[in-house]
């Protein structure tokens, strides 16, 4: 990982826009990834992820992904799953900006976690529909229950493992704008999730990968997608790996300093 990372550093570029020729990513870089604005839902998710943090109670999870390289065994302190499993703060932002920039009618996210993520992508727009699934049983449980008691009414949580409940939600659906996935780590899953996916994007669709320098399996799924030709333009930011789908946009890999 620390490898990887260095490579990352050494090839990123952009910086405030330097150096990027279409308006599309320049807009994406300067407006997106490198507003500083500090909107209200920020605090509102700082304040639940805080709880989550002085949060020792244990419960037992089962591992539909990768495995963990932090944890032994099936018992976790929700403590330690809001401080290694949740998404950050600069990652979650970023979400929000996305989808309060770019407004997608339906967006998808397969790996719920504690839901700190979900509240990301829910909070620009309540008007938005939302559907996130969640493997395991009992993280799916505390997740509705911090949505419940934090007033996010409008989020869909599919507890089922990922491609059963995938495959009733592709069908019971039309169009996805934007899906995020975050849930097995495992590269042989991840192409499998996207070419599920595939019939059901929007023309305009995007899709964010977390954690695409994870493995060596991941890494080559990030390069097998960013080659196929319907993904228009790719975006590295080492962990997040950003695809657009955008037909009218030249065919363009970016490696970007966040």
């Amino acid at each position: 990982m620390i490898l990887s990372y260095l490579k990352y550093w050494l090839k990123a570029s952009y910086k405030g826009g330097h150096g990027v020729h279409s308006p599309f990513m320049y807009h994406f870089v300067t407006l997106i990834l490198e507003e500083k604005y500090d909107y209200f839902a920020f605090r509102k998710i700082d304040l639940v992820r805080k709880k989550l943090l002085l949060n020792k109670t244990e419960i037992e999870i089962t591992d539909f992904g990768a495995g963990s390289r932090i944890f032994k065994g099936n018992k976790r302190k929700i403590s330690d799953l809001a401080k290694y499993s949740a998404i950050s703060k600069k990652h979650g932002e970023l979400l929000f900006r996305m989808v309060n920039y770019y407004k997608p009618k339906t967006v998808l996210e397969l790996g719920t976690s504690l839901g700190l993520g979900t509240m990301y992508l829910a909070s620009p727009n309540s008007k938005t529909k939302l559907i996130t699934i969640e493997g395991c049983k009992e993280i799916g449980k505390l997740a509705q229950h911090n949505f419940n008691q934090h007033n996010f009414t409008t989020i869909e949580l599919v507890i089922e493992p990922f491609e059963s409940a995938l495959t009733k939600v592709l069908a019971a659906n039309n169009l996805i704008d934007f899906v995020f996935i975050d849930g097995n780590h495992s590269g042989v899953a991840t192409l499998n999730y996207f070419k599920m996916l595939l019939p059901i994007l929007s023309e305009n669709a995007i899709i964010v990968f977390d954690d695409i320098n994870w493995s060596n399996s991941m890494q080559q799924a990030w390069k097998t997608i960013c080659h196929l030709e319907k993904v228009r333009v790719s975006v590295d930011i080492f962990r997040f790996g950003i695809v657009f789908f955008n037909k009218n946009l030249s065919k363009q890999h970016y490696i970007i300093r966040f």
